[in-house]
């Protein structure tokens, strides 16, 4: 079991999420310390990087002076941020992540000797320094799978793996306090890296409270766009094509296999992702006989259209230790069905969990889930507007104050 200390934030419960109030003194521009933050990217194209841009964001909006360090950065919204950009060295990853840890860090002590009271938040194995980490995803933790991978893209993954689990475990055990975006990935940092229970808490991650239901002319503009009927029903996937499988599109093809005959070609699957095995899966499902039933988008900026197209969110992750694709497709008035184990799943109300999958190799169960979702799918839509109400309660500010309330309480 986790200690109290990784419990659900009071902000949010199994089936209830509401609203925290600032209670205390005001406290002076002079008071407030300055921030640094590291991570791969300050922006709206993924989960962490999305996050951390809102943890900035309201730092700045609270009065602290906020510093970056990262990758990629919004240009627009981190305007005024004082900013390092740390290039990826040939356009590799590991590289650059070696070059984040040792400029991260550099910068980290700079500040803490000019500033004293200075926090620095790091995110995983991105960097090493004794203060906050934010982890988002634990290398320790996930059970890799490569089963169809080239043999060279199994050595590699197994060299940069065995790197970055200790990377992480470096940086994670002499954090000061980390903090986990769910209770499955604070079980993980206790049990798996070693993290004392007592310096883990759990944070979720928020939402944006304009995040609304497609309206009627969202959701023409989106279907036409790709080239899909007003009456068909539309499946989506949003996720990563990598080669270890992660975010499960091989258990949802297995399951379209076995489900898309049953809605007579009324039914559109629409996957959105980018990755190392986009190509050939593009080649796989055009080769199969139910490609015209199928559009694969790549990477796209349109996530939004297309939740605004779609009748059913299928994300069967092997690995999640949140899932904000799900949550923001509940946003949209989308049913989300997600893997059990997923960290997002904590927080379905118990009118959601038949929604989840129990095993995320399973594409018979999955198959019938999806049967079950579209034979009965304004119920479900209807239980998903509730849902919505209750995350949306909880928006980005929220979760980047609970974050600051949480250092706050651990620097005593």
């Amino acid at each position: 079991m986790i200690s109290a200390s990784t419990e659900i934030p009071e902000q949010i419960g199994a089936s209830k999420i509401a609203l925290s109030h600032e209670q205390g003194r005001i406290v002076s521009a002079a008071e407030r310390e300055p921030w640094l933050v590291v991570c791969g990217g300050f922006h709206q194209h993924g989960g962490m990087d999305r996050a951390n841009l809102a943890l900035a964001e309201y730092l700045r909006s609270s009065g602290h002076e906020v510093f970056l360090v990262g990758h990629d950065f919004d240009q627009e919204r981190t305007k005024g941020f004082t900013r390092r950009e740390v290039p990826r060295f040939l356009g590799s990853t590991a590289l650059g992540e070696r070059g984040l840890w040792q400029i991260g860090k550099r910068q980290a002590e700079r500040l803490a000797q000019e500033h004293p009271r200075a926090r620095v938040v790091v995110n995983g194995g991105n960097c090493c320094f004794g203060d906050i980490n934010w982890v988002h995803y634990i290398h320790n933790g996930y059970p890799s799978t490569y089963r169809n991978a080239p043999i060279w893209i199994r050595w590699k993954d197994q060299f940069l793996r065995a790197m970055y689990r200790r990377r992480e475990a470096l940086a994670l055990r002499s954090a000061r306090l980390v903090i986990a975006n769910s209770q499955t990935a604070a079980r993980q940092v206790i049990t798996e890296v070693g993290v004392p229970a007592s310096r883990v808490k759990v944070v979720y991650l928020g939402c944006s409270p304009d995040s609304r239901p497609a309206t009627v002319s969202e959701r023409t503009a989106a279907r036409e766009w790709l080239k899909i009927r007003p009456t068909d029903r539309v499946l989506a996937f949003v996720g990563a094509l990598t080669w270890d499988e992660n975010k499960g599109l091989e258990t949802l093809w297995r399951a379209w296999e076995k489900t898309s005959h049953i809605f007579g070609g009324n039914c559109i699957l629409v996957v959105a992702g980018a990755g190392a095995k986009l190509a050939r899966w593009r080649s796989r499902i055009a080769a199969s006989d139910l490609g015209q039933s199928v559009r694969v988008l790549g990477f796209t900026e349109r996530v939004n259209d297309v939740l605004a197209a779609a009748d059913v969110l299928v994300s069967p992750s092997r690995y999640e230790t949140f899932g904000l694709n799900v949550q923001e497709a509940i946003c949209r008035g989308v049913p989300a069905i997600a893997s059990a184990s997923a960290g997002i799943a904590e927080i379905y109300p118990e009118e959601m969990r038949p929604l989840l999958l129990p095993d995320c190799e399973d594409s018979d169960g999955l198959s019938r889930l999806i049967k079950r979702c579209l034979d009965d799918l304004e119920k479900w839509k209807e239980r998903t507007r509730a849902f919505a109400d209750q995350l949306r309660s909880y928006t980005w500010s929220d979760m980047a104050k609970r974050i600051v309330e949480v250092a706050s309480e651990a620097n005593g």
